[in-house]
């Protein structure tokens, strides 16, 4: 390497200076710079570049380069191909007295040599000539297709062409100097491909033609016109030029110079050996020879070809020596324009010149039917046919040097397989439009400067005729007019033919430029290449002295110049060729590029498409497996169980054991359940338990004189117990011995007792078609219950007409006494229940009929007060003797309070009942007679009984339209009329209203507040006649839940808005002014949110207009554009928004970043703690953008694979076969962009699937575990684009900063998880609710209402589940309150569970956090409202906990909040009896009463029903006796149904009219979290204060 830069420096100095460095270099340097370089690079040192490959054409030194807009469009003009047909259209066969057939193809071996400007612009922008009516290119067309030319721009510098003053410049993809690379190749890899490597020669076959090129070369291959099949490139001949095989005559050529190097190395290694030197080696021999024929090649070109084509002598252009400041370049009118004046000279056919003599064979090639075919015609000949086509072209005249072109290049020249025929001439037009060459100023010389084109104009030699047809082609303007026209059209002033001034000039120039300018120009002496006398003997060869020494032709068959129509006359000369004497031209050819790729793009289509169901048949396939072999775990364990109880309990119970069967209960479907059977001989019950034991159902088997069995023999075995009074029991058993077992012992059993079993076989299929299941006995209920209450209420718009069919089977249908208790909403050994059953149970049959249920409804929905009360005494009288003890009424307060799920201690109750006698004046009676009764329950109310009835599952649903009613009068009578059908709807569905049977109630009072009623009959008396009835006012009151007035809390109680009757006079209401209050709420208390949200999609819409626009309109042109049509715009667009969706996916799971950012100023304007909501957002949005990149580019496919393979060239550096196709299947399953591509959408596709409600809820460990696949997603993005097919890849600039945010988030969240943490007491809690106690980790800070994730070595170490924290922060420990609701949850349950009880240790949990959340923002309003249900009011617990320390510690100035509204809905407060326990110390410090507590227990009645106005009764005597709740022991009021939340806020807003903002806080299920929102927003039109919403749901 020293060396090489030492020679490098010395040569550099020498061309400074101008010394002879000859001498100075040491030979191997010497011998290295005397090496051309095959790209040609290092020519000038100064400039090393100058001359190489890629370098860009130059503007042209003649005139200035114009374009319609600056920079890259084409300038305006005439359609090219009209051009061409009237202006170069005209016979053939008018031969040149000038030039021989041989000068225009050599001129093409030049051009090739120093000029490739054929490639076209990648990607590909194609300009269309519409030849639509061309007779040639539309000759079966339709008549109202439209056919565009294809012509392709050139590839162009991509930095170039963007603003005004840097137009677009074309590459010059070939060397520009004559080094003989048309001959060896653009590069020494192309040239090595051509070497044998032995002797110095190019490998040659035995026939001395080329070798194929089976190394690949890039060989252009458009379609022969013979077989319109694009033939492999490695099938063609291996030559120097990538588009030598375009015609015979050019092939030839290159065969030529390829002998010529041969016999020249030949000759060199003779002439050693002849010497006796050292053999030279293959490299030397090479070097010399390839030396020498590029000299020859130089010197044929300057001296014989050029001038010839000047009209001057070798002399006239001599060289003056080597000139290093003169540029290389070519210029863009040499380019674009004068290098294809010969065009006008190529015969339409090549001659082919026999061996001997003179003459031409009549197999002459014709030239439409030969491109790219020279190979076949040239090698299935028995004779050397490159020789004879040379020889043939030598002696033939070319066509005369006019405008005239002949019909192959004008209508037959090669295309594309879609358009097999082109218009050269038309393409050369476009060609200068391209370059930017136009008609106006030229420079030519001194002696020839035209200011305009004018000036250019008159100075050509144009006749009259000419003049008019340019004018008329460009429409009288002949600024317009393009150069080549011109070119073809100029003729010199002094002979008068052709070519003109402007092509001789231009050729000139541009070719002694190039000689000056190279430093290895073979007379250039300061080089040392040759010796003088080697300059001589190389100046003195012609190229008829190559063709005789390549061919080993005589030379006396060859004249002395091979260009000279005249030297040739005088050796042989041929008669012009004419078309009319040749073969015809076919026509043109198109291709389907589609065909053969159907099959692949629908069955593509289709897989995407059935993907997601298989994905989704998998999950639910994978549930049910995990859940079936879950389930048979837990039967297995639970009969261990009952096999070790049972071994323990001995043989006391070995009777219990042999009466029970385990089977499985087919409940309808492919449902099955197992369960145990056992018979009861003292009761003649049989019973259906769980396989724990616990009861499921039973069957009184007393009440059927003949039980019938239907058994099923065989598998599955299976026996059906007909049951008509209820729903039929289904059976299956594990084998035929069990089934016999089970029906010997049954047919024993009920022999016994007195009965008859009919036992008949049956098949599986009769016995599922005939029983009659729990599912089908609810659809008869249904039935039954509809045509009830349609009865009761005279309303047939609610019979039901699908179940039973007829009265009499309505009639006759028998209820038991578990569907009563189940149509009560109670269950069946309830006392209630089980005293309303007997009361209706008139003839103590254990069955209800339609006409007793009938009875009981009426009485309860219509009855009157005396009537209702009648009912209760008589169910309270348990020995129906006309009193009722003072021990029974305490049974009865037992049973409700049991029923409601107090958790107080019920066993002594008989101080409340005391109070209630007291009260009631009866403190001296031991039993009551019924106006005793009366008094004890309406002492504070006349009218209790009027308001209540019986809460019936089933009757809402069944609540039909009523006539409206309008309430005209004063308050103390009202008369009913019918009011619109949109007014009623919504009462009669609506939380207010009375429903199943009951009293509709009305805001409407008079001044004492009395609230009159209507009753059910006053309703229905309107129904049937339309008169005015007087309403009875009543004394009560409605507050924010549905209950009596004596029970509700008087610091929320206010009148509630009209509900059914409404008053005379509304108070005015304006719904625009409450729309748009709302909405201005709803902006303000989201203004974060909506913020945020707007900046992302303003990202997202400006990200993708921007790329659609730019593919749309502003690369209109461009290749990509033009291929692929629209559908890259929308795309590119869509692929842009989804790297920036993806990886702004990572910042909302950076939670640590999220933790602390939120206790920033930022928190003020980002909503931090809606991180999760923002990902499912933007994870919606990447995947509705993929969605529309991938159908986007599914249209792109069709497109792509519907042109030529170099369509799809959309980047310099994408290379595609020119032989290839572009197919969907290689494409999208083989290619880089394609695999990743697929993968990419597979991969989403599950991601998607499993990360919803439902797989998150039933499958979390899948979730999670497929959720991890993100690292695939991501890492498949980043090598998606890496191809660079349609753009440089811009996902990395949106992934880098999030992801390097994202790494370091996981690796805080890391080092946090490897910190074991001991759990230090668990509690297994009712309703499944498991409470985990483990110690605080050091410097582990958190505020109330945070949450963490945590792990369970147990469980694994890679599952973490968010918990929300239970214990405050001024505890020195962590406390969890985690409810079992899937999977990993009750697993861990059960391993606490199970190490308990084996007394072990507890399991190790890893915890992640803490991590903020919206809860936590409590203490930020004066007014705080906290809304949870049932696990969800674990924030809660942790925020009361603080709030209660911070009163104890006297800290409440550190925060805003003054008053906390604490809102807890649950099903049953036992379940939760360790939040009762922190309520209780809340109490206990609220001396203030800071906090309100209203407890709702959702899973009893709403407040009109009969049991829940009873318990109120009891409710309001416990709390005066005792100060506390009957159900919770709670200060607070336990309330039955679920809050009204509008009704609360209105209240709360009411309570604070200073206070304008007031938080809202809710956790619970998403039905819950919804309703709190809507109340918000209504709350907010139609109050002061406005209420902001933040939940969790879980």
């Amino acid at each position: 390497m020293f060396p090489l830069v030492i020679a490098y420096l010395t040569l550099v100095n020498h061309f400074i200076q101008g010394q002879n460095v000859h001498g100075s270099l040491p030979p191997d340097a010497l011998s290295h710079l005397q090496m051309r370089h095959f790209e040609g690079f290092f020519n000038n040192p100064s400039h090393p570049e100058w001359g190489s490959i890629g370098q860009l054409i130059t503007d042209s030194q003649y005139g200035p380069v114009y374009y319609s807009d600056g920079t890259k469009m084409l300038a305006g003009g005439p359609n090219p191909r009209q051009i061409t047909n009237k202006l170069m259209r005209g016979p053939s066969g008018q031969g040149s007295d000038v030039f021989t057939a041989l000068f225009p193809f050599f001129g093409q071996l030049l051009m090739r040599e120093i000029l490739d400007i054929d490639e076209a612009s990648c990607p590909r922008e194609i300009y269309g000539v519409d030849v639509s009516d061309d007779p040639i290119f539309a000759a079966n067309k339709s008549k109202e297709e439209m056919i565009l030319m294809p012509v392709y721009r050139t590839k162009y510098d991509k930095g170039t062409g963007k603003y005004a003053g840097n137009p677009r410049k074309q590459v010059n993809s070939a060397t520009s100097w004559i080094d003989g690379s048309f001959i060896y190749g653009p590069s020494e890899v192309w040239t090595d491909a051509l070497r044998l490597f032995k002797g110095g020669l190019l490998n040659m076959t035995d026939r001395d033609l080329p070798s194929l090129n089976w190394r690949g070369l890039p060989l252009d291959n458009y379609p022969p016109p013979r077989t319109h099949k694009r033939v492999p490139p490695a099938s063609f001949w291996a030559v120097g030029d990538r588009r030598a095989h375009e015609n015979p005559a050019l092939l030839s050529l290159s065969i030529m110079f390829m002998r010529y190097h041969n016999a020249l190395a030949q000759e060199y290694a003779a002439e050693a050996v002849s010497a006796g030197s050292p053999e030279p080696t293959d490299k030397e021999l090479f070097r010399r020879a390839r030396t020498q024929t590029i000299a020859v090649l130089q010197s044929i070109i300057l001296y014989e070809w050029m001038p010839f084509i000047l009209n001057k002598t070798s002399s006239e252009v001599a060289y003056n020596g080597y000139q290093p400041s003169v540029a290389p370049q070519i210029d863009s009118l040499f380019a674009a324009v004068i290098s294809k004046w010969s065009m006008t000279l190529i015969p339409p056919g090549i001659p082919i010149r026999s061996e001997t003599g003179c003459g031409m064979s009549a197999d002459s090639i014709r030239l439409c039917e030969s491109w790219f075919d020279g190979q076949k015609l040239i090698n299935d000949s028995d004779t050397d046919r490159s020789r004879d086509i040379i020889l043939g072209l030598a002696a033939l005249p070319a066509e005369k040097e006019d405008h005239i072109i002949v019909e192959d290049l004008l209508d037959y020249h090669y295309g594309p397989l879609h358009f097999s025929r082109t218009d050269a001439a038309a393409e050369q037009i476009i060609r200068g439009r391209d370059f930017g060459v136009k008609v106006g100023k030229l420079y030519l010389d001194k002696d020839h400067i035209y200011e305009n084109h004018t000036e250019l104009l008159d100075s050509l030699n144009f006749t009259s005729e000419q003049q008019a047809l340019l004018e008329e082609l460009y429409e009288g303007d002949l600024s317009k007019v393009d150069l080549f026209v011109i070119a073809l059209m100029d003729k010199d002033n002094e002979s008068g033919t052709a070519p003109g001034y402007l092509v001789k000039k231009v050729i000139e120039q541009q070719l002694t430029r190039l000689r000056d300018a190279d430093y290895f120009w073979f007379e250039n002496k300061v080089n040392r290449l040759f010796t003088d006398d080697e300059i001589d003997q190389i100046k003195s060869t012609k190229l008829s002295d190559v063709i005789s020494k390549a061919f080993k032709v005589d030379k006396v068959r060859l004249a002395a110049d091979v260009f000279s129509v005249e030297k040739a006359r005088e050796v042989c000369l041929f008669p012009p060729l004419n078309s009319s004497n040749l073969p015809p031209c076919s026509s043109m050819k198109t291709y389907d590029y589609f065909a053969g790729n159907e099959a692949a793009f629908i069955i593509s289509w289709i897989f995407v498409g059935l993907f997601p169901l298989a994905v989704i048949g998998m999950g639910y396939a994978g549930y049910t497996f995990s859940e079936h072999r879950r389930k048979k775990g837990q039967m297995l364990y639970k009969a261990s169980l009952n096999a070790s109880a049972s071994s323990r309990k001995g043989p006391a119970n070995s009777r219990e054991m042999l009466d029970s069967f385990s089977a499985s209960e087919w409940v309808g479907e492919d449902e099955l359940k197992e369960v145990r059977i056992r018979l009861d001989d003292a009761k003649y019950v049989l019973y259906v338990q769980t396989v724990e034991g616990l009861p499921l159902r039973s069957a009184n088997l007393s009440v059927y004189e003949v039980l019938t069995l239907h058994v099923c023999p065989k598998s599955p075995f299976t026996v059906l117990i007909q049951l008509p009074k209820s729903y039929d029991l289904v059976l299956r058993f594990s084998s035929h011995d069990h089934l016999q077992k089970f029906c010997s012992k049954l047919n024993t059993y009920v022999y016994d007792n007195g009965k008859l079993m009919v036992r008949q076989p049956a098949s599986w299929k009769s016995i599922s078609k005939k029983a009659v299941t729990k599912s089908r006995r609810k659809e008869n209920l249904n039935s039954f219950f509809r045509n009830v209450f349609a009865q009761a209420f005279h309303n047939s718009d609610m019979r039901s007409s699908d179940a039973m069919s007829t009265n009499r089977e309505i009639v006759e249908f028998e209820i038991s006494k578990e569907e009563f208790a189940d149509s009560l909403g109670m269950k069946a050994n309830s006392k209630f229940v089980e005293l309303m059953f007997n009361v209706a149970d008139k003839q103590k049959r254990g069955f209800l009929r339609f006409r007793e249920i009938l009875e009981l409804v009426i009485i309860m929905s219509k009855g009157s007060p005396d009537r209702k009360l009648e009912l209760l005494f008589d169910m309270f009288d348990f020995s129906g003797n006309g009193k009722i003890a003072r021990n029974e009424i305490t049974q009865v307060v037992r049973s409700l309070v049991d029923l409601a799920g107090s958790s107080q201690p019920t066993s002594d109750l008989e101080p409340i009942v005391t109070e209630m006698y007291t009260c009631a004046g009866l403190s001296d009676k031991d039993a009551l007679d019924f106006d005793d009764f009366k008094r004890l329950l309406t002492s504070k109310d006349e009218n209790f009984m009027l308001k209540v009835g019986v809460d019936w599952k089933g009757l809402k649903k069944t609540a039909t339209k009523r006539p409206k009613l309008r309430a005209i009068g004063n308050a103390n009578r009202l008369t009913l009329e019918k009011l619109p059908d949109d007014s009623i709807d919504n009462v009669l569905h609506s939380k207010d209203s009375v429903r199943r049977g009951s009293y509709h109630r009305s805001e409407l009072g008079n001044g004492n507040g009395m609230t009159p009623t209507v009753s059910v009959e006053d309703l229905q008396s309107v129904l049937s006649e339309d008169s005015a009835v007087t309403a009875t006012p009543t004394h009560t009151r409605i507050g924010f839940y549905d209950t009596p007035e004596s029970t509700i809390d008087r610091k929320l109680v206010h009148k509630p808005s009209s509900l059914f009757l409404k008053r005379v006079e509304p108070p005015k209401f304006d719904p625009k002014t409450a729309r748009v209050k709302a909405f201005i709420h709803y902006i303000e208390n989201r203004k974060r949110e909506i913020a945020v949200l707007f900046f992302f999609y303003a990202v997202c819409i400006g990200l993708f207009v921007e790329r659609f626009v730019f593919y749309l309109y502003a690369n209109e042109h461009n290749g990509v554009r033009q291929t692929l049509n629209a559908g890259v715009a929308f795309a590119r667009g869509a692929a842009e928004v989804c790297s920036f969706s993806f990886s702004i996916l990572l910042i909302t799971m950076c939670y640590n970043m999220v933790r602390y950012m939120r206790e920033t100023v930022l928190n003020l304007y980002i909503p931090f703690d809606k991180n999760i909501v923002f990902h499912k957002i933007v994870a919606w949005t990447a995947v509705a953008f993929t969605a529309v990149h991938v159908v986007a580019y599914g249209f792109n496919y069709y497109f792509l694979v519907s042109g030529p393979a170099d369509h799809a060239c959309f980047f310099d550096t994408t290379f595609y076969p020119s032989d290839g196709f572009i197919r969907v299947g290689p494409t999208l399953y083989t290619t880089l962009p394609g695999i990743t591509g697929v993968l990419l959408i597979l991969t989403l596709i599950v991601m998607f699937i499993f990360a919803s409600q439902t797989a998150r809820r039933y499958m979390h460990n899948t979730f999670w575990i497929v959720h991890k696949l993100f690292i695939f997603l991501y890492m498949l993005m980043a090598i998606h684009g890496l191809l660079w097919l349609t753009q440089k890849p811009n996902f990395f600039y949106h992934f880098i900063g999030p992801c390097v945010l994202f790494v370091i988030d996981k690796v805080l969240s890391v080092t946090r998880r490897k910190m074991k943490l001991k759990i230090i007491q668990a509690d297994l809690l009712p309703s499944n609710v498991t409470r985990v106690m483990f110690k605080r980790p050091a410097n582990f800070e958190y505020k109330s209402g945070m949450w963490v994730r945590i792990a369970c070595d147990a469980l694994g170490l890679n599952e973490y589940h968010p918990f929300t924290l239970t214990s405050c922060p001024h505890e020195d420990f962590l406390s969890l309150h985690i409810r079992g609701v899937g999977p990993w949850t009750m697993n861990l349950r059960s391993v606490i569970e199970s190490s308990q009880k084996k007394e072990r240790a507890l399991p190790n949990i890893f915890v992640d956090g803490p991590f903020g959340s919206g809860q936590q923002d409590w203490y930020n309003f004066e007014v705080s409202v906290l809304v949870g249900a049932g696990i969800g009011v674990t924030p809660y617990a942790s925020i009361l906990k603080d709030f209660v320390h911070m009163m104890r510690t006297k800290n409440r100035f550190k925060i805003k909040c003054q008053k906390v509204y604490f809102i807890w809905s649950t099903s049953n407060q036992r379940s939760f009896e360790w939040l009762i326990d922190i309520l209780k110390q809340v109490e206990e410090v609220d001396i203030n009463s800071t906090v309100s507590t209203n407890i709702f227990i959702t899973q009893f009645f709403q407040g009109f029903d009969l049991r829940t106005s009873m318990l109120y009764v009891f409710e309001e005597h416990a709390k005066k006796l005792g100060g506390c709740s009957l159900f919770t022991g709670l200060k607070a009021t336990t309330n039955f149904g679920r809050p009204n939340f509008l009704e609360i806020f209105h209240k709360i807003s009411e309570e604070h009219l200073r206070v304008k903002n007031i938080g809202v806080f809710s956790c619970g299920p998403p039905g819950m979290t919804k309703g709190v929102e809507e109340a918000c927003i209504k709350s907010s039109a139609t109050t002061h204060s406005q209420f902001q919403h933040h939940y969790e749901n879980f």
